[in-house]
């Protein structure tokens, strides 16, 4: 199997975006070119809403926008859809304490 169709495997065949440009909402069709306008509520939060009921992770609408606009073969979509399984970073070590300098004057008043 091509990279190419591994990367459309992990795709789902449709998607909603908001294009807020315009002020609706569209659907992306896996292979297809743009999008198509979709009839009925026209926000954000019911493309996601509609996302979430197929499935649709973020990544997916971000991969699958990249394709409609850039091509289905530009390597930015099967980056995105990488990006989505790349291993957390590792949280930095904790840092050492840092010992006292040793303070000669300190130490004569102590004394």
């Amino acid at each position: 199997m091509s990279k190419i169709h591994e990367t459309l495997a992990r795709l789902p065949t449709r998607c909603y975006v908001f294009v807020p440009e315009e002020g609706r909402v569209g659907v992306i069709m896996l292979g297809g070119r743009g999008y198509r306008p979709y009839p009925g509520a026209q926000t954000a939060e019911r493309a996601l809403a509609m996302n979430q009921a197929l499935g649709v992770t973020p990544f997916q609408v971000s991969a699958m926008t990249a394709g409609a606009q850039l091509g289905w073969d530009s390597p930015v979509v099967a980056d995105l859809l990488d990006a989505e399984f790349a291993p957390e970073p590792e949280p930095p070590a904790a840092a050492k304490p840092v010992e006292p300098t040793p303070d000669p004057i300190r130490d004569l008043l102590d004394e």
